[in-house]
């Protein structure tokens, strides 16, 4: 939060939010923490997947992402956040073009 409030005093600053889908990314730290060398993912899920993680619960962990970009958008006008999808960028096609612009013209850039 004493971050968001520090950047939020700067003049004309931007923030570009890229976020994943959150079944993804659990499913990605998983596989990167090697949990599934220690317990199925069927058995960690009900116990405590975020000791597994390494995340310790509390503010750090991942699952308040939708809490960080609130406190964002309350530090920043709404016009000075960009929120996209990763999917959007990473698959091809007519969505993936219009992201890229519509982020170009967020950051002042001619597309």
């Amino acid at each position: 939060l004493r971050a968001v409030e520090r950047i939020s005093q700067l003049q004309g600053v931007r923030a570009v939010v890229v976020f994943r889908d959150p079944i993804e990314m659990l499913e990605s730290n998983y596989n990167v923490a090697d949990c599934w060398r220690y317990h199925s993912f069927d058995v960690v899920l009900p116990q405590d997947i975020y000791s597994c993680l390494g995340f310790g619960g509390g503010d750090s962990t991942f699952s308040s992402w939708s809490e960080r970009i609130e406190e964002l958008l309350h530090a920043l006008s709404r016009d000075r956040v960009f929120l996209a999808h990763l999917e959007s960028f990473t698959t091809s096609g007519r969505v993936q073009v219009e992201t890229y612009n519509r982020l170009l013209r967020f950051l002042g850039v001619d597309d």
